[in-house]
């Protein structure tokens, strides 16, 4: 993982506010590990089976990681699409197959308030404009580049931004989403509410409002892992991000 208190990739510099909010976490990580540890094995005996890539780099179609924690948005929240901006993961490294706890979990995400997840609805048009500005030029290969569950698409990188998605958008089963349909989308608060990575999402006002009582993906992942996994975490299948032109898709 990033140093606490080093300048991240799209950060220009590091408030003293930022730092102390960094450093806070830190040290609950710290306890909970150490105060903890014994009650989170016995009631989160999570287990690797393959390994999951888990790097900073975000990818131009998908990462492991962002497969898995969308699909316990998805899951968790009961929405037919669950979207993630890539620059939440902030775990660089391979998790390797074996024993996972609530801690490793929790360690992925170095702000877990910005991820709270919104429940927002979206017309299928509205869903391919976020998802055209996740592969546009000032996102794709950055940390707005979004991690989906739910949907799958083809989008060509060579083609003008905005523009980039090609045919049409589907459901998990192969089914297609239609302009006028209308789909209930998790989302975080930082796209949602803020602005992050440049979305524009007025859909989600009123979810903005109550953005508090809303859960954590981190919660979401620990939970979806005991309890839709039964524990045992292996890598969600491909498909879903396929790059034109490119013959392994994402």
């Amino acid at each position: 993982m990033y140093p606490a208190f080093e300048v991240l990739p799209g950060e220009s510099n590091l408030s003293h506010e930022l730092a102390a909010q960094r450093l806070e976490l830190l040290v609950d990580l710290d306890k909970g590990s150490k105060g903890n540890a014994d009650e989170a094995s016995a009631a989160a005996p999570q287990f690797i089976v393959a390994p999951i890539q888990a790097l900073m780099q975000p990818s131009p179609t998908r990462s492991l990681l962002g497969d898995l924690v969308t699909d316990a948005m998805r899951w968790g929240t009961g929405t037919d699409v669950a979207v993630l901006n890539a620059g939440t993961l902030r775990l660089d490294d391979v998790i390797r197959p074996g024993p996972l706890s609530n801690y490793q979990l929790e360690s992925i995400f170095l702000f877990p308030d910005e991820t709270r997840v919104l429940t927002v609805p979206l017309t299928g048009a509205r869903l391919r404009d976020i998802l055209e500005h996740g592969v546009a030029d000032g996102s794709l290969g950055k940390g707005g580049f979004l991690q989906v569950s739910g949907v799958s698409y083809t989008y060509d990188p060579a083609a003008p931004s905005g523009r980039r998605i090609r045919g049409d958008i589907r459901r998990a089963d192969g089914g297609i989403i239609a302009a006028g349909d209308h789909v209930r989308v998790a989302i975080p608060v930082y796209p949602a509410c803020e602005g992050g990575d440049g979305y524009d999402v007025p859909e989600a006002a009123t979810a903005c409002a109550s953005r508090a009582g809303t859960p954590r993906a981190a919660d979401l992942l620990m939970k979806y892992t005991a309890d839709s996994l039964k524990g045992e975490v292996t890598p969600p299948k491909s498909g879903r991000i396929v790059r034109a032109g490119n013959t392994n898709p994402g």
